[in-house]
Parts: C-alpha cells; structure tokens; sequence
C-alpha cells in the first residue's frame, strides 16, 4: 500500500474543488442546453412534418373541390333527368291507359248491345270520369251491361244518366252511363 501526502496548502485544494463544481456544473449546463437544442429541432422538425401535412391536405382538398362542384352539376342533371323522365312517364302511361280501357270496356259489352261513344269528362287524383252512350235491344240488356261495370275492379261509380226508346226496332234502346276509371 501506498501512503498519499497532500502538501497543497487548503486555499488551493478549496480553489481546486471550487473549480471542479464549476466545471462540473458547465458541464451538466452544456449538457441541459445540448438536451434543449435536441429537443428544440425535434420541435421543429414536427412542425416542418406537419407543414407538409397541411399543404398535402390543402391539396387535396382543393382537388376534392373541383370534384364537389363537378358532383353538384350531376345532382343537377340529374334531378333534371328525374322530371323529365317523371314527365315521359307520366305521359305514356296516359297514353297506355285508353287501350287498356277500350279493352276492358269491350271484354263487359254484351250481344245485341253497342256503344256509339265515350267521352273523357274529369279527372281525378286516381283516375277519371267516363261518359258511355251506346244503343241495345232491350232493358235487360242494359241492365247486365250496367251489373258488369258495377262488377269490374277498375270501375267505380257507375251512374245511369238516361235510358230512352229510340222508336226503332233495330236500334232499341238509348243509354247514357258515367263511370269512374281507377288507373292507380
């Protein structure tokens, strides 16, 4: 073993001990600074990250514009379209309705029994009002006519306006009838 003698005097080994707590204390102060920088660039290269987030997001969004306004001009055609097509529908199936109701008028006349006309008279919100004049040889004729009408699903309301006698064997009898046509 070896024996250690301090011959500096106490003011040196004070200024020395002083002097190493100071150089300690840089030390652990170059050291917080150091940590501070660090985390000052981590900061900031966060911020730069986001940035660039931020002008991508803005990018898109600004594509994502030009697709809204093009969307908004579809809905529009579109809606346009619908009327349209509510239109032609509406249209034809107006148009489909007489010879459908020509056909189930005819399918109900009966021997010896004639129609001379029928007339549109008024519409309603499920359909509408029909006039029929027609000609048959005799009362009974008429009244089964009338009973096959007030028997049909697609016909409601069935009114005998008149009946009158034609004074002639071949025609018979006169009558007028109203119905209501369900289209719905």
């Amino acid at each position: 073993m070896a024996l250690e003698i301090n011959l500096l005097p106490e003011k040196v080994k004070k200024e020395k001990t002083v002097k190493m707590a100071y150089t300690y204390l840089i030390g652990v102060a170059i050291l917080i600074v150091a940590v501070l920088i660090l985390l000052v660039f981590n900061e900031q290269q966060k911020v730069t990250r986001l940035d660039a987030e931020i002008a991508k997001v803005q990018a898109e969004e600004n594509s994502l514009t030009d697709k809204i306004e093009e969307v908004k001009k579809f809905d529009v055609l579109e809606a346009s379209y619908s009327k349209k097509k509510a239109i032609i529908d509406k249209l034809l199936k107006k148009q489909a309705i007489w010879p459908e109701l020509l056909d189930r008028i005819g399918m109900l006349v009966l021997p010896d029994m004639w129609l001379t006309s029928i007339k549109y008279i008024k519409e309603k919100e499920n359909g509408f009002t029909i006039d029929m004049t027609g000609n048959a040889l005799s009362e009974i004729i008429i009244g089964d006519f009338i009973k096959k009408l007030e028997q049909s699903q697609y016909l409601t309301d069935v009114t005998t306006l008149s009946m009158k006698d034609t004074n002639n064997q071949s025609t018979g009898l006169s009558f007028e009838v109203s119905v209501f046509y369900k289209t719905d």
